[in-house]
């Protein structure tokens, strides 16, 4: 193949290996429009867990999801001899990847798991972050590698100029989550006639997998209140699988009145839900990434993530962090969470009623 880094060339079939988390696969989508724009007539595949891939279902510019059997082959290992019992099954996944004759893979993962689908493809060119940028010996998967030069980039730009290695232009093309009916459906009855109230939708929660990324429920229920007081917000709280506790339990502590989002059996549907927001708060989180996205005016409460990364998009003002002697880092078990903690509630309102104030309800 007659290409070079930099220029476009002349691939018919691309692999994108982003398996998870569902955050960090929303923040890749402005690469794939760019992907799209690029290469109109291409056939564009995503590797991803199930965990994630309900957003990417029914994607305009997306032809094939992939899934990879992370939790099928997790479950298999437990059993009595499971990890030869799985053999054939691993082989079948990887064969098939192969069997599909990509041209074209990019790795915006980075790790040991995502650089063997990258390179079970058997694609030609393979693009993924350089050594510096990645984990697990990655590298060893790609043949062409890129790096941001040190440089504290966004994810959503980090990811935006690698597929620029395929000569991608760096350029706003936003293709949003496309929401059917179904999607919809768990939000539809939440408008309310002739109701001027501006709607802040706070989702305090994560799951299981961070709960190093959570603020104090009594931090939400001062939020929550303050929001009802100064800005006469409808406050309304979101949740997705094992968080409806936690959003019960700050509706509760709040004095002020907040109504719980109705169980949204799947990601697009909470992200259906999220447009009908004016601002949506959260922290380091799958919907806060999604509710940026779609042009949210959002705030995010960042403790152990570097917030040059994160920070809803255009808007660094928008997240809030506190640095610590350990910051930022990647553990999960923390006894003191102090990065979290430290987050005050006073700015954070403040911010949210300048929002709200201003009218906008968008991010510009």
């Amino acid at each position: 193949m007659n290409w070079r880094p930099g220029e476009v060339g002349e691939f018919h079939r691309i692999a994108i290996v982003r398996l998870s988390s569902f955050g960090d696969v929303v923040m890749a989508m402005p690469a794939l429009a760019g992907l799209r724009a690029t290469y109109p007539k291409a056939h564009i595949a995503w590797i991803v867990e199930s965990r994630a891939r309900n957003v990417l279902e029914a994607h305009p510019a997306i032809d094939e999801i992939i899934e990879f059997p992370r939790s099928r082959w997790r479950s298999l290992w437990k059993q009595r001899f499971g990890v030869i019992r799985s053999v054939p099954e691993v082989r079948r996944f990887y064969r098939s990847l192969r069997d599909r004759r990509f041209d074209l893979a990019i790795d915006f993962q980075g790790n040991m798991k995502s650089g063997t689908c990258t390179w079970a493809t058997r694609a030609p060119v393979r693009i993924g972050y350089a050594r510096d940028e990645c984990r697990e010996w990655n590298t060893l998967f790609t043949n062409h590698h890129w790096s941001p030069g040190g440089q504290p980039l966004h994810r959503m730009d980090r990811d935006r100029l690698l597929v620029g290695q395929v000569g991608v232009p760096f350029a706003p093309c936003p293709i949003l989550p496309a929401y059917s009916p179904a999607d919809r459906a768990a939000s539809r009855d939440l408008k309310i006639a002739g109701d001027t109230r501006p709607i802040v939708i706070l989702h305090p929660g994560t799951s299981d997998f961070m709960p190093h990324k959570r603020w104090p429920q009594e931090a939400w229920i001062q939020l929550g209140d303050g929001l009802v007081r100064r800005s006469g917000a409808r406050v309304l709280l979101s949740w997705g699988p094992g968080e409806e506790a936690t959003a019960r339990s700050v509706q509760r502590g709040m004095t002020e009145t907040a109504e719980l989002l109705p169980d949204t059996p799947s990601v697009k549907s909470l992200g259906a839900a999220l447009t009908l927001a004016d601002l949506v708060v959260g922290g380091d989180t799958g919907p806060v990434h999604l509710a940026v996205l779609q042009g949210i005016a959002t705030v995010a409460l960042l403790g152990p993530g570097d917030p040059r990364h994160y920070y809803p998009y255009g808007h660094a003002d928008r997240a809030f962090y506190r640095r610590t002697a350990c910051s930022p880092c990647r553990f999960r078990a923390c006894p003191s969470l102090d990065c979290m903690r430290g987050i005050e509630v006073a700015p954070v309102l403040e911010k949210c009623v300048q929002i709200l104030h201003r009218g906008t309800g968008s991010v510009t």
